[in-house]
């Protein structure tokens, strides 16, 4: 269940399913297998949760013999109902694993060189699909929430020093008010479960008028809680605003285009973050739908269009517990609808998501 680095003096959490432990995801000093292997997987953005165990001080012996006491607090500790969402590196040893990860429903942000994927363990049930599946992993992050929210703390105001969404909202109107020759009045696209205003708003050189030039539509924020990407499109948006006029290109695209954004697609999800997690780090990814108790058990709108709506349970899943749930049919949430009658009144040629995770641009073939 544990391993014990000798040369740093640390334990680390690994799984129950250590035993059979593949010798390229050991680390060094209980493997004989390739460093250089191990230090790739484990090298997360999410910190080691690590012990310091002080086997600097005491002789390895003594450690040894603590063994079983520190196995015993972990275990108690792992089976204690979960606070916090928590990161596992899920070793990949067949091309088999990664589709057992996603026919799990699992929320799998990243996949790093074919032999290791980084799981969000959001609750005790997604900690005992994961067991069920026979993986080998290890936690390297035990409260993901406080992590993020660390990073920014004590230096920046609520949400970790990014915008509300009352604040992303207020941003949008001032740029109509402050360059109202470019950028359009706010234009709501429809409403969320929750009542909450979608908005969108238009950049071009005649921003209220229907003009016959190709339009595109850029999008952030229909994952809750990738919070950056409404930033980047602020920060696009402003390099189109504050050179148009003085830059060529620029104002080539604004005066042949019509650019829509879409800044939150999830505004339900995003106050749920803000509510749950004011000093930022929220990682609510889905809407806010309810089910029958009244429980929020969330809709994933990226899964929610109707485009192969369902066509297999790998990279979306019917379990309405998990993740990546598609819902219960194409778009059942208003939030989707709300976009699919958007995108059905114009003519968009290109239309781009934006995501925080991944480092891909993924395009249609």
């Amino acid at each position: 269940m544990i391993y014990i680095n000798s040369r740093h003096g640390k334990i680390v959490y690994i799984s129950e399913n250590q035993r059979d432990f593949p010798s390229h995801f050991m680390p060094p000093a209980c493997s004989s297998g390739n460093k250089s292997d191990f230090n790739n997987i484990s090298s997360s953005k999410m910190n080691h949760t690590s012990y310091d165990c002080r086997t600097d001080n005491i002789p390895l012996l003594s450690v040894k013999r603590n063994i079983r006491i520190y196995a015993i607090v972990f275990s108690l500790l792992f089976v204690l109902p979960l606070q916090a969402s928590q990161l596992a590196e899920v070793a990949l040893i067949s091309r088999s694993d990664l589709d057992r990860l996603l026919r799990g429903g699992f929320d799998i942000t990243c996949v790093s060189g074919g032999n290791m994927a980084e799981v969000v363990l959001h609750n005790e049930t997604d900690v005992e699909l994961l067991n069920e599946t026979g993986l080998h992993y290890m936690i390297t992050n035990r409260n993901i929430e406080a992590f993020l929210a660390d990073r920014l703390g004590g230096r920046r105001d609520d949400m970790g020093g990014y915008r509300t969404y009352d604040e992303i909202v207020e941003e949008m109107a001032s740029i109509h008010d402050d360059f109202p020759d470019i950028a359009g009045e706010l234009v709501s696209i429809g409403e969320t479960i929750e009542e909450r205003d979608i908005w969108a708003f238009k950049i071009s050189d005649h921003p209220e008028e229907d003009e016959d030039e190709p339009e595109i539509l850029y999008s952030s924020l229909i994952h809750s809680r990738e919070v950056i990407t409404a930033e980047v499109l602020f920060n696009y948006i402003y390099y189109l605003v504050d050179n148009y006029g003085r830059d060529e290109a620029v104002t080539e695209l604004v005066d042949t285009r019509q650019l829509w954004f879409i800044l939150c697609n999830n505004p339900d999800g995003y106050v749920k973050n803000e509510e749950d997690h004011p000093d930022g780090g929220g990682m609510w990814r889905k809407n806010c739908r309810r089910n029958d108790d009244g429980d929020i058990i969330g809709v994933d709108l990226n899964r929610n269009f109707g485009y192969m709506w369902g066509y297999d349970n790998i990279g979306s899943s019917p379990d309405e517990g998990r993740d990546t749930y598609r819902g219960t049919g194409p778009f059942s949430e208003p939030e989707s609808q709300a976009v699919r009658e958007f995108v059905n009144d114009h003519n968009f040629g290109i239309s781009m998501y934006f995501h925080s995770w991944g480092d891909l641009v993924l395009y249609p073939l």
